[in-house]
């Protein structure tokens, strides 16, 4: 299926730029992200929410969210595959990003209620058991803390103001499990005042491959955007952004899009 795009990306497993892959929908990102698994590939997937929600996309998806952005800030090779629809989402900016990053090793002499301070402010729960991505938990002289884009959460030990020792533990059973030496963090959320796109933190470099008839998926996403917003719009209690505030426009992602190197879904399945 994916024989164009793989001529597309280059040879040796990697492609020779970073490359963005737009897709029409989750089903294809997740179809092609098989298809291309012997390339350095990145899925940023979609919130799996609907317009104007009341609720937050899972921990995980943020979770994977937030690694990916991370990670692309210093790619100079690989792809990232998503779907048009997630395009239209606002993002944080990468100052924001930036702030809320920070590393934790063993033998760093640092405060506990200094990192629990800096927890919080990154969007992070503090719970009376960690269970999922973006929560922490403190007893005593342990922390244990499920950072965003991490496999498994981490337990902490300190000895007075001093790491003493990091390791992974099961959230189900809650045994510590292995020893390692340190741990990124990441933030555990996507909203602030500022806005940013996914075009933003993509190297200039970037070329950009459009999988099937994008620019009609993006305009009937658009529309049901809208349908969406006057089925909410009049309930006072809950106030809600313009769409043009809340997402960005159709007419906006096909001028972003209008340089990229466009393959017919008919071409993928016949390759």
């Amino acid at each position: 299926m994916a024989t164009e795009i793989k001529k597309l990306l280059g040879t040796g497993g990697r492609a020779v730029a970073p490359t963005l892959i737009v897709t029409p929908d989750s089903q294809t990102s997740f179809q092609l992200e098989q298809e291309l698994k012997d390339f350095s590939l990145l899925h940023f997937p979609d919130r799996e929410i609907l317009p104007y929600d009341r609720f937050l996309p899972h921990p995980s998806i943020i979770s994977q969210r937030q690694a990916v952005l991370h990670k692309i800030t210093t790619m100079q090779q690989g792809s990232i595959i998503t779907p048009v629809t997630t395009l239209m989402d606002f993002l944080p900016p990468r100052t924001y990003l930036d702030a809320h990053t920070f590393l934790l090793a063993k033998g760093d002499k640092i405060d506990l209620s200094f990192i629990r301070e800096r927890l919080t402010k990154a969007g992070y729960y503090n719970v009376p058991q960690v269970h999922d991505h973006g929560e922490f938990s403190v007893r005593g002289s342990l922390m244990d803390l499920f950072p965003m884009g991490s496999h498994l959460p981490y337990r902490i030990d300190f000895f007075d103001n001093e790491i003493d020792s990091i390791r992974t533990f099961s959230p189900e059973t809650q045994r510590s499990l292995d020893v390692i030496e340190k741990i990124q963090l990441l933030p555990a959320e996507e909203n602030t005042e500022e806005t940013a796109t996914l075009f933003d933190y993509l190297p200039q470099n970037t070329q950009i491959i459009c999988v099937g008839d994008i620019l009609s998926q993006a305009e009937n996403f658009w529309q049901f955007i809208l349908k969406r917003y006057e089925e909410m719009r009049y309930d006072r209690a809950n106030p809600i952004l313009s769409p043009e505030r809340a997402f960005i426009p159709a007419t906006e992602i096909t001028k972003r899009l209008e340089n990229a190197t466009k393959i017919s879904l008919t071409a993928l399945l016949f390759s």
